[in-house]
């Protein structure tokens, strides 16, 4: 039977869900965990801030667009039936 503590356990498991496959033993360990969690943490802030830079300019074009179609569609319309009165 395998004598391992709960903590190697868990700290494997959270090694291999971010990708990295090693662990340092010694010294910095401990840095290197909180290092690796703080760069997961920073980078995923950083993506999705820009992910919603690019929906907001991609919704503002969109949106410009809307406004010129809706305005030309309304001026075909009129153009059409004014005619009528």
């Amino acid at each position: 039977m395998l004598a391992v503590d709960l903590f190697t356990i868990i700290r494997h498991l959270v090694d291999n869900v971010f990708g990295t496959f090693f662990t340092i033993e010694g010294d910095y360990a401990v840095l290197w965990d909180i290092v690796t969690l703080t760069n997961v943490m920073l980078t995923n802030v950083f993506l999705l801030n820009y992910l919603v830079a690019i929906l907001s300019t991609v919704y503002e074009q969109r949106e410009e667009q809307g406004d010129f179609a809706f305005k030309q569609n309304k001026y075909m319309y009129i153009e059409r039936y004014a005619i009528a009165m």
